[in-house]
């Protein structure tokens, strides 16, 4: 199976043209304030309109990044910004999941230092939770103070052992020089990258290539 791709924290039109032409098969838009990466409303659907007035990708999908935000806000922003998915980033309770009349990606996060059985259990039963209500699960890294973008990765080893009982989207650290060692331990469904395509806090269309083509010649083995 050919691992899906996905470019998080466009913030150009441009940019997410750049990246459908290349085959890309997501790009996430991030409304959560606080982010360098942050899109207002506005923004986000100029961003949008641009993008598919100026791509002949149209297979491409729009995922809607947020955190802690109102239930009826992310319903707006599916219909005013044409967003297909919605990724969640922080603690929202399985009822709330159950509302969101999209697909819905998960964020899981693993802390960077490694996990013992104990914690590893216990992301496991909240995997399944998700899961059982449709949820994708993506897989991050745990940074205090932050809801992912940091270019830190955790332990793949519990990403691998995560993935041997749910389909994951991967993501943490991710650039062009690990990408297909990340592909071949843990076989992710997805991968997702952000600042590991970008240069001084930008997108850089030369490294946004050089992922695609390190993840469309890897074989998982």
């Amino acid at each position: 199976m050919v691992t899906k791709i996905k470019i998080c924290g466009i913030k150009r039109s441009e940019d997410a043209v750049f990246s459908a032409s290349l085959g890309v098969d997501f790009f996430g838009l991030i409304f959560v304030r606080g982010s360098h990466r942050y899109l207002s409303v506005s923004v986000a659907k100029n961003l949008v309109s641009s993008f598919h007035n100026n791509t002949s990708n149209h297979d491409v999908k729009i995922v809607g990044v947020f955190a802690n935000e109102k239930l009826d806000k992310i319903t707006n922003l599916i219909d005013e910004c044409s967003l297909d998915v919605v990724q969640l980033c922080s603690e929202e309770p399985i009822d709330y999941v159950k509302n969101i009349q999209c697909p819905v990606i998960k964020q899981i996060r693993i802390p960077s230092t490694g996990i013992n059985n104990k914690v590893l259990l216990r992301i496991m039963d909240k995997i399944k939770s998700y899961k059982d209500v449709g949820c994708d699960i993506l897989l991050d890294t745990l940074d205090v103070g932050s809801l992912g973008g940091t270019g830190r990765k955790f332990d793949w080893s519990v990403a691998e052992e995560i993935s041997s009982h749910y389909p994951v989207w991967l993501a943490g650290g991710l650039d062009s020089s690990n990408v297909v060692s990340a592909i071949e331990s843990v076989k992710p469904y997805a991968v997702d990258v952000s600042s590991g395509v970008e240069t001084k806090k930008n997108k850089d269309l030369n490294k946004i290539k050089d992922f695609v083509d390190a993840v469309r010649n890897s074989v998982p083995m």
